[in-house]
């Protein structure tokens, strides 16, 4: 019996646990912005996923998503170490108010866009988070936390 409920504990442990390769995580977020199932995100999804969606303050309709908001989300659904994504998010957050908006994400569109066709595919969102987020040059989370 004890063998069995340490079996248990580890496993909802090891699955509580995830923390998935940044491709796999880019995929994942265009999956869960991509509302209308074209395999590719218009800002306008991106934005709705990312702030819209992710918005818990009191104002829920400023299209503003706080710093504590976008860590307790991207944390919780893609694996990410807090530290690791406080360094994404201080990336993402262009004019450093500590929210992020709209603006925030239009200033990276030259990166999230590369063809301006008004599309982000997996592989360019992928493309982005290789070259944003403090793990990139490692492909996976986790670089940045001892």
């Amino acid at each position: 019996m004890k063998v069995l409920v340490l079996f248990l504990a580890s496993a909802i442990y090891v699955g509580a646990n995830q923390h998935h390769d940044l491709a796999t995580v880019a995929h994942m977020v265009v999956a869960d912005a991509d509302t209308n199932h074209d395999g590719a995100i218009s800002v306008e999804e991106l934005k709705h996923e990312l702030i819209a969606k992710w918005d818990r303050d009191a104002n829920p309709t400023d299209m503003r998503v706080s710093k504590h908001d976008f860590l307790t989300q991207w944390t919780a659904r893609y694996g990410d170490f807090h530290h690791d994504a406080s360094v994404f998010f201080d990336k993402l957050d262009t004019n450093k108010d500590g929210q992020l908006s709209e603006s925030d994400l239009l200033f990276h569109i030259f990166t999230l866009d590369p063809d301006l066709n008004g599309l982000v595919t997996p592989q360019e969102f992928e493309a982005f988070i290789m070259k944003n987020h403090p793990c990139g040059h490692h492909g996976k989370f986790g670089c940045g936390t001892a």
